[in-house]
């Protein structure tokens, strides 16, 4: 709260979003109302000299205008103060009781409570993803995360995506992906991964920086439109770099030049449909059942389907089709590939099972 008060800009934001949230503008109405009941009341017992039971009744008629009579011949200074009480009923009532009817009667109402419910999903969520930005490569990052169903929360700009955000019912955050407090209200603190895919490089190198500053030791990915920013993003922080625009023409030139290879990526990578087959990977752990034994005799073919494309060692060296008799060590990442079902499953099993 002390930081709130110290930083204007802030005071004039949350102000705005309370005043744009039909149920804040109920709850502050029905405070004010209740602030002006105790004012009259006490009003009544210090000026007529009147208890409390019969200041309250005072309060009651004269804020409601009932017209019932009064309690006994008021002073010119109790009329004057009960004109004042008239006056603040009236607009404070009035406020009140058209912000309830409205979130009873409006499509608003179940807006208010679909934002709620969202809001604490993703203030529960941890170890999940953001992904910031929800354009053309963001709804297939978001696409993706959801077919292997994997925790994430989106962050976009743009107001007019709430609605078919919380009809699509996954956690999100409207907002500047670029500032610090929208990262937090995504929970950066407790995230797993950061992938940013906005529109532009200059905003893709600003959230890059603003979340490797929250949080040093985040994984962070991004997108880049111009060739010559992914050394800037690399210096600011992210992981990988990834150009849509490149992939896309690798795809398209594999798929002229070997057109089998370009379907066998189709069939992993196109999430349009129920995936069958997919690429995953599990990091060998020291309680790893299969840690010392060779890739022929491991059995994670035999029992999960699944064949070892490639081992990445703990310095980062990658091994291609390793060879049978390959002995398996504590700290290596295996990528595998097999039904999609059956990679989920064993990326899910506990060390001790693999």
């Amino acid at each position: 709260m002390r930081r709130l008060l110290s930083d204007p800009e802030k005071i004039v934001r949350w102000t705005r979003e309370a005043w744009n949230n039909p149920l804040r503008r109920l709850q502050v109405a029905i405070l004010a109302l209740v602030l002006l009941i105790v004012y009259a009341t006490v009003g009544y017992m210090l000026i007529e000299k009147m208890n409390a039971i019969d200041a309250l009744y005072m309060t009651a008629i004269t804020v409601t205008t009932v017209g019932f009579g009064e309690v006994r011949p008021l002073s010119p200074a109790g009329r004057v103060f009960t004109i004042s009480v008239i006056l603040l009923g009236v607009g404070i009532a009035t406020t009140a009781i058209t912000e309830g009817l409205r979130l009873a009667l409006e499509p608003v109402l179940w807006l208010t409570f679909q934002r709620r419910r969202m809001e604490k999903t993703v203030k529960a969520l941890e170890n999940h993803y953001i992904v910031c930005g929800y354009g053309r490569v963001g709804r297939q990052v978001v696409r993706d995360l959801r077919a292997r169903q994997a925790d994430f929360v989106l962050i976009d700009s743009d107001e007019g995506l709430e609605e078919r955000l919380l009809e699509a019912r996954f956690p999100f955050v409207i907002g500047d992906a670029t500032r610090e407090e929208t990262l937090a209200e995504a929970g950066i603190q407790r995230a797993r991964g950061l992938v940013t895919v906005l529109t532009n490089d200059a905003d893709n190198i600003m959230t890059v920086l603003t979340a490797r500053m929250l949080r040093p030791d985040l994984s962070i990915i991004s997108r880049v439109v111009r060739a010559e920013s992914e050394q800037k993003l690399r210096a600011v922080g992210a992981h990988h770099v990834i150009n849509p625009y490149q992939i896309g023409g690798h795809r398209l030139a594999l798929s002229m030049l070997r057109p089998a290879v370009n379907e066998f990526l189709h069939r992993i990578y196109h999430f349009d449909e129920s995936p069958f087959i997919d690429i995953g990977q599990i990091t060998l752990q020291d309680e790893s059942r299969i840690v010392g034994q060779t890739i022929m005799t491991c059995d994670l073919r035999s029992k999960y389907q699944v064949n070892i494309l490639a081992i990445q060692q703990p310095n980062g060296e990658m091994i291609i089709t390793p060879a049978p008799d390959y002995i398996l060590k504590t700290g290596e990442t295996l990528v595998i590939m097999g039904p999609s079902e059956q990679v989920y499953q064993l990326e899910r099993e506990r060390p001790e099972s693999i």
